[in-house]
């Protein structure tokens, strides 16, 4: 073979291997959308099933720390005897609806902690 082949040739490999690089980065390389997704904040459900699976293994710091502060409402006590405080996120809504969340409430303060239920309006 001469010089000239094996030039071809190696030439024709290389070419190949940055084909497929571009192709293979293209394809794992670009994660724009994972990341685009991570900044959006979810606060319109469709219905209350869909909003309690979101919060129902959350405490209430997570769920501040993603839609911000909120207004506390009244404080009650359930069938156990457990303090339980009411919360809502004006911009949480479910079809349009604000929803009215229940977390338990700290002992020493009225600081919410972990997720009860939801109400959903109608």
């Amino acid at each position: 073979m001469s010089t000239i082949d094996m030039s071809k040739k190696y030439f024709k490999i290389i070419q190949s291997i940055l084909i497929a690089g571009i192709f293979l980065f293209i394809a794992f390389g670009s994660n724009e959308d994972d990341e685009s997704n991570k900044d959006e904040v979810k606060t319109d459900f469709s219905n209350c099933t869909e909003v309690i699976d979101y919060v129902k293994y959350r405490g209430y710091q997570s769920l501040k720390d993603e839609w911000g502060d909120a207004r506390l409402g009244d404080i009650g006590m359930d069938n156990s005897g457990n303090f339980e405080i009411e919360v809502i996120w004006d911009k949480v809504k479910v079809n349009g609806n604000t929803v009215e969340f229940t977390f338990t409430r700290s002992q020493t303060s009225n600081t919410p902690m972990n997720f009860v239920n939801a109400y959903c309006g109608n």
